[in-house]
């Protein structure tokens, strides 16, 4: 219990300085350093990143030795964690339309009612694959490829130059249009989990997760399956804990 005790903690820690963050980021905007905030923004969404980490951690969804604690310390690994935040919030839909159909038909029977939630799950996934597939392109292409935000917020930060092709870059290339949109975006992230970090998760949610995740693990074998079970730091088994 009290490593779910400090591992509330800093998921709490870390979501408060990911909202300080994009505090500063406004100021800065307002003081015409564009380009300056637009680093901050992406800095508070890989803080927001590293609180929903160690919050899952503490909820027991993910495992406290996993390698993701590793990854919580590396930039290009929380973005492409704030990818998948992003995503799974594009599929709350899904999920709810499958606990409501798995509700229905397992009528109080919890082992009936997952098998039932699994299967709808996959069911509307393959009916909308190419949807979700053309979404999840469109909404968030400004974190695809991983590598060109951690090279944007470089530039956002530093005077860079390459004195092959005599180009200098400087945080001052930055519109300020560029700098609001990434703020909201980064905003809109906040609120959304705001209520969520700060509270337990309730059952159902974690069986959504744990649903999730085993969709994950399902599309892998072998060393592929095994890695990614090391990162989540769990056991096939402890997928059934919930």
């Amino acid at each position: 219990m009290e490593n779910e005790k400090l591992l509330r903690k800093v998921a709490i820690m870390s979501f408060k300085n990911a909202e300080q963050f994009i505090k500063d980021a406004e100021v800065l905007v307002k003081k015409r350093s564009y380009g300056h905030g637009f680093a901050l923004a992406v800095l508070a969404e890989e803080e927001l990143a590293k609180a929903v980490m160690y919050y899952l951690c503490a909820e027991g969804i993910f495992g406290i030795n996993g390698k993701w604690r590793n990854d919580s310390i590396r930039h290009l690994r929380k973005q492409e964690f704030a990818f998948g935040i992003a995503f799974t919030y594009e599929m709350i839909l899904i999920v709810e339309e499958a606990m409501d159909f798995a509700q229905r038909k397992a009528k109080g029977d919890a082992v009936k009612f997952k098998q039932i939630f699994e299967e709808k799950i996959a069911e509307i996934l393959k009916k909308e694959e190419k949807l979700f597939a053309s979404k999840r392109g469109d909404l968030y292409e400004h974190l695809k490829p991983f590598e060109k935000l951690q090279k944007k917020r470089e530039r956002a930060m530093y005077v860079e130059a390459n004195l092959q092709k005599t180009k200098i870059t400087s945080p001052k290339d930055f519109k300020k249009s560029e700098a609001k949109q990434y703020i909201t975006h980064v905003k809109e992230r906040l609120e959304v989990l705001k209520d969520e970090i700060s509270k337990k998760m309730k059952l159902q949610d974690k069986q959504v997760a744990m649903a999730l995740m085993k969709m994950a693990v399902k599309q892998y074998t072998g060393e592929g399956k095994k890695k990614l079970l090391e990162w989540y730091g769990l056991s096939e088994k402890q997928f059934d804990v919930f």
